[in-house]
């Protein structure tokens, strides 16, 4: 076996860059060019690939370390010279007690058997990776995993699960389960409804692909649905048998698919990674039956850009304070000072805005805070740094403005102008996207009345703002055109009450409308 370490290499004039992501892991099989990490780099993320083709066996960093070119980030047993193409067969070998094999056998796949024991019994379902090997009688064959009771994808005796369809947020939008219409120990027979579902527009039955005997429920009455989650397992009344290696199961429990449900392609029956793909693609809309369609793949900053947003959407619980701000006499300050300043400083609302957040994270500490999951406490923050996202060609940047109470409004509109350059021409330095406590993402140059802005994670509120609007609101007896604009406060409710987001953005709106109350 050889094995290579792989270390980082020269990747500019800088070190200590954070590993934001490592999407492999030990037992991988890896080709040439798979990313091994992604880092923060100057240019926001970064992707290092793998130089050789080969499996993972030791990955020697993890998230969050700093690395520099020539650390070692993970070791791989090269199998550049180990041919496998989609061919290759598996196959099932039974009763190996007293088989013998000769120098002349052909050895299509074995997995990893050293010193394991195995009996007249056991079956072998996968052998990786060993195409026309060459074996003599004394040899070792390395590693038998033990599957004899290992035939039933789920576990032994019989036991099932039912999950709810991988491609049911496709078709279906806001869905609930309605209505459980089973229980434990109840006795189910193929095609039975088991739970209704409920969407905007339709209802939706979930029926039994076998019949069997239900053992537990794991839904809920109410609950939301997001695609995968497990309604129950049960026994099946007659006995069947599902063949498919570790690497197998371990893919179809990664997309939520029942095995029970995939007839196998390989030989005897064997289910294959093809055969999950396959299946996958049954639920996946075929776009070209409508038209002409052009697959383009996403970059890696909206690769992980939506990764991290399906992920905090999922995972906060968001909810979104509206208020107004009447910016009526604030704009005319800021064109009298915009004046002034003669264009060298471009000051705009948004420079305002951070200086008055500023302000409020100081008189509402709680909304400066991380959640430490862990020790069930909260971490309060003694600094200010107020995150801006950034729209730009390749996707959504959040570079960070560091220590902001600290700063006069013309040194936030000097330093916002010079981030959003050079996040825009992918100029930022590691420092500049880290460490934020509260966000704001303005869309106020483009248009919309409200939106609910999506909270970063360790931090527990974001700010929105729309575009502006004159409005005729009652000022001094009279009915007046005024300059309206917009707010629109996310909150995580583990965190924040109601009461207190109503405060804050309420508070805000008065900072806005009156510019000399950014003086006390």
């Amino acid at each position: 076996m050889k094995t290579e370490i792989i270390k980082l290499v020269n990747i500019g004039d800088y070190k200590n860059v954070e590993v934001i992501e490592i999407p492999i892991k030990e037992g991988d099989i890896i080709n040439a060019e798979d990313t091994l990490i992604v880092l923060e780099s100057d240019k926001a993320n970064m992707d290092i690939p793998s130089p050789i083709y080969g499996k993972v066996l030791k990955i020697l960093i993890k998230e969050g370390d700093k690395v520099s070119p020539g650390d070692e980030i993970v070791e791989i047993e090269n199998l550049k010279n180990d041919k496998v193409s989609t061919d290759d067969e598996l196959i099932e070998i039974e009763n190996l007690k007293n088989d013998k094999v000769s120098t002349d056998d052909e050895i299509v796949e074995i997995e990893n058997l050293k010193n394991d024991k195995v009996s007249t019994d056991d079956e072998i379902i996968e052998i990786e990776n060993l195409k026309n090997d060459k074996v003599s009688t004394d040899d070792e064959i390395i590693e038998i995993e033990n599957l004899k009771n290992d035939k039933v994808s789920t576990g032994d005796e019989n036991n099932f699960e039912i999950i709810i369809p991988i491609n049911i947020l496709e078709k279906y939008y806001n869905i609930f389960v309605m209505d459980i219409l089973i229980k434990e120990d109840y006795e189910i027979k193929i095609n039975d409804k088991i739970i209704i579902l409920k969407s905007d527009n339709h209802l939706i039955y979930i029926i039994s692909p076998y019949k069997g005997k239900i053992i537990s429920i794991f839904i809920k009455k109410g609950e939301k649905i997001k695609g995968g989650e497990l309604i129950c397992n049960f026994k099946l009344n007659e006995k069947i048998f599902i063949y498919a290696g570790p690497a197998v199961r371990l893919l179809a429990r990664e997309l939520s698919i029942n095995l029970i449900s995939i007839k196998g392609s390989g030989p005897k029956g064997i289910i294959l990674k093809e055969d999950i793909y396959n299946y996958k693609k049954k639920f996946t809309i075929d776009f070209q039956q409508f038209g002409e369609i052009e697959e383009k793949p996403m970059n890696s900053i909206l690769k992980i850009g939506s990764e991290n947003l399906y992920k905090n959407w999922i995972n906060i619980p968001h909810v979104t304070q509206f208020d107004d701000a009447d910016i009526t006499e604030l704009e005319k300050f800021r064109k009298l000072i915009q004046l002034e300043l003669n264009n060298d400083v471009k000051i705009t609302l948004l420079h305002f805005i951070i200086k008055a957040c500023s302000i409020l994270l100081k008189k509402f500490p709680q909304f400066n805070v991380s959640i430490d999951f862990k020790k069930k406490n909260l971490i309060w923050k003694k600094y200010i740094n107020i995150s801006i996202a950034v729209d730009t060609p390749n996707g959504l940047i959040v570079p960070v403005l560091k220590n902001v109470d600290k700063k006069s409004i013309l040194e936030i509109a000097i330093e916002v102008n010079d981030l959003i350059k050079r996040t825009k021409n992918r100029k930022l330095k590691h420092q500049d996207i880290i460490g934020g406590c509260f966000s704001i993402s303005s869309l106020g140059s483009i248009g919309g009345t409200a939106f609910t802005p999506i909270i970063n994670s360790y931090e527990v509120a974001i700010l929105g703002i729309s575009k502006a609007q004159i409005k005729p609101i009652w000022y001094e007896n009279n009915f007046k055109p005024r300059l309206i604009l917009p707010l629109c406060l996310s909150y995580d409710h583990r965190a924040l009450n109601g009461a207190e987001s109503a405060r804050f953005v309420s508070k805000l709106s008065q900072l806005l409308s009156d510019i000399r109350r950014l003086l006390f």
